[in-house]
């Protein structure tokens, strides 16, 4: 048997899914559609064909072409993308993760995609309104939606540790900081102070000068 053909072990599928699986959903007017996602470096392409052979040829892959930086987007490396969309096809990958388990916050975005697969799969019209409440509660749960708070929590305990805050305070800056750093008044320069001056003699006159004269 080729390499190419050797079945992936189900746990180490759970491991890569882990790491670089999306449980996700996309929208086309009313339709909403479900599907399993992944993308590898076009280096590691035949991880997905392999990940692909063990969903017994569920799903497709496709090419992502190298672009260079645009407005609104960044840089994006040639790469390879998996998809399952298809309403059967999704019946394997909630086979799989049901049998071999995620853990933390991906565990978290599969249960509700799960929700909504199922309800998909028992209604041919299911209920919109419950539909639009779990798309809601899977967009929450994704990285690039988190609160920036938590990050900057992040931060503020790396300094108790013994960090350097002002290293880490670019990477949670908001419009709102920006803008008030730059209006904020520069500290004005301390004071030149003049070196003490003595007034013994001064005040020595100033006593003389006073005192009454003598008839």
């Amino acid at each position: 048997m080729s390499n190419r053909r050797k079945r992936l072990d189900p746990w180490y599928v759970t491991g890569l899914a882990q790491g670089d699986a999306a449980f996700t959903y996309s929208r086309s007017g009313h339709h909403l559609a479900l599907y399993f996602a992944m993308k590898l470096t076009d280096t590691d392409r035949d991880l997905l064909v392999k990940l692909q052979d063990f969903f017994h040829g569920a799903g497709r892959i496709y090419r992502v072409i190298r672009r260079l930086p645009r407005s609104g987007s960044g840089y994006a490396k040639l790469a390879a993308y998996y998809r399952i969309c298809r309403r059967d096809e999704l019946e394997r990958v909630v086979s799989h993760f049901d049998r071999y388990p995620l853990r933390g916050a991906k565990a978290a975005s599969y249960a509700i995609w799960r929700r909504m697969v199922v309800l998909k799969r028992t209604f041919r019209r299911p209920n919109r309104t419950v539909l639009d409440v779990l798309a809601a509660r899977l967009s929450s749960t994704s990285p690039r939606n988190m609160p920036w708070t938590a990050g900057i929590e992040g931060s503020l305990e790396s300094t108790a540790a013994g960090g350097d805050f002002r290293g880490e305070a670019n990477v949670f800056e908001t419009p709102q900081s920006v803008s008030a750093a730059k209006t904020a008044p520069e500290p004005s320069a301390p004071a030149e102070i003049s070196p003490p001056t003595s007034t013994q003699g001064s005040e020595e006159r100033s006593s003389k000068q006073e005192e009454p004269r003598r008839e």
